[in-house]
């Protein structure tokens, strides 16, 4: 009866960690996510204003040298993490997934 209840409490404990483990991922994964958003709203916001600065001074968009402020490293630097992380409707509404 004593080994019965020693592999109860060994089996409770192990399916215990698992679900604790699994719901720590759940919540780390969320926390990256939004981290991951933030910057990338953070760099779009970015260059919409360099956009908006260069329509102002200049009619042509290409010619124009303030294009080189645009900015595209933190989409370079975390889109493989980001495609993994983001749900797919919101990468194929955005068309994120040309990128990746």
């Amino acid at each position: 009866m004593n080994w019965l209840l020693v592999l109860l409490s060994g089996s409770i404990g192990a399916i215990s960690e698992f679900i604790l483990g699994f719901l720590r991922e759940l919540w780390r994964n969320e926390r990256e996510r939004r981290g991951l958003l933030r910057l990338l709203q953070a760099e779009i916001e970015h260059n919409i204003e360099v956009v908006r600065t260069v329509r102002e001074s200049r009619p042509g968009l290409l010619g124009s040298p303030d294009l080189r402020f645009m900015k595209i490293e933190t989409w370079r630097a975390t889109r493989t993490r980001a495609t993994q992380l983001l749900p797919d409707e919101l990468l194929r509404h955005r068309k994120l997934l040309f990128f990746a």
